[in-house]
């Protein structure tokens, strides 16, 4: 059983964010998956802000990720686009709006790797139709999972 984490929630733990490390722990832990647009974001944070706070916190999230063996899924030009492919579709049914390219492709990503839960923060996706996506993800072949937040 994997659970993705998405930027925000590795960010969230350097911050001492306790009830993130609490969710991610009871929602396993060990199993974690750092999804390629979460790592993408993290990974832009560390050279491309000028918040030197923000910076720190995403630097100390890419060693949390590291000392607590996070399992980095394939990257976008080692996959064969399934994931961008899907993410398309839950924009072109309504369920993102198509400015909110980042939350489709986490979504996607995780619907393509299996996972059991996505762990997030990001109050896009969390307001979205759970019930939608479910049967997008479903439409598509794959299996849907749980969105949990902190």
């Amino acid at each position: 059983m994997w659970s993705a984490l998405d930027a925000e929630f590795y960010l969230a733990f350097d911050a001492g964010r306790d009830d993130c490390v609490d969710l991610a722990v009871e929602h396993g832990a060990g199993t974690m998956l750092l999804l390629p647009t979460a790592y993408q974001e993290i990974a832009d944070l560390c050279v491309q802000t000028q918040d030197e706070e923000l910076r720190t916190h995403a630097l100390d999230a890419l060693k949390f990720m590291t000392v607590n063996n996070v399992l980095a899924a394939p990257t976008v030009d080692k996959n064969v686009g399934t994931d961008e492919g899907l993410a398309e579709y839950l924009m072109r049914a309504g369920i993102l709006a198509e400015d909110q390219k980042n939350q489709a492709l986490i979504l996607a990503e995780a619907a393509c790797l299996g996972v059991s839960c996505l762990l997030t923060l990001d109050q896009e996706i969390v307001a979205i139709d759970e019930a939608a996506l479910a049967q997008a993800i479903r439409d598509k072949h794959l299996n849907p999972f749980v969105i949990i937040t902190g």
